[in-house]
């Protein structure tokens, strides 16, 4: 065998196996893309599929303080995407709590609306739920949440407080 022959062979194994790895990368990429593993998947459990649909911007809040209808017609929007992957019907609920330290703003005067129609002040809620609701099998939900300091019951102190929020949407 001639030194030239080897090393086109030696070539032409190198650029099968480049090509195929390359598929190999590109094929991982495509999958991983199409799936819920690069987007806001908060909950991916048997029944249930939450996606964050805001990005990665977190919970977001109206400006301080705000009445009720204020409020409603200018606080963002929180928009969570619920899934009921089973055939059979869910139930779910919203819990809402605080992860700042003691010095933040209590969430008892937070108002929070769901879906712009039921409107709710923190402190009326029970452990933090302030919704649950049913899924038919195969169906899904949009949630669009807001939040925002209630002016009514918001002190001077609270002004230059801060609070951070988490949202949990769990099979009942």
């Amino acid at each position: 065998m001639s030194t030239a022959l080897i090393i086109k062979r030696r070539l032409k194994v190198f650029a099968i196996s480049l090509v195929f790895i390359v598929l190999i990368l590109v094929a991982t990429f495509v999958i991983f893309n199409n799936n819920d593993f690069s987007q806001d998947v908060l909950v991916n459990n048997k029944n249930l599929r939450v996606k964050f649909e805001n990005g990665k911007k977190g919970i977001q809040f109206g400006e301080y303080p705000m009445s009720f209808q204020q409020g409603i017609s200018s606080s963002p929007a929180n928009t969570f995407k619920i899934v009921n992957k089973s055939d059979f019907s869910t139930e779910y609920q919203v819990i809402v709590s605080s992860k700042s330290e003691s010095l933040g703003i209590d969430i008892n005067k937070i108002v929070v609306a769901i879906n712009d129609e039921e409107v709710k002040l923190m402190s009326d809620v029970v452990n933090g739920i302030i919704y649950s609701g049913r899924l038919d099998g195969k169906k899904e939900d949009i949630l669009n949440l807001k939040f925002w300091l209630d002016s009514e019951q918001a002190s001077q102190d609270d002004m230059i407080k801060s609070l951070k929020l988490s949202v949990d949407i769990k099979e009942k």
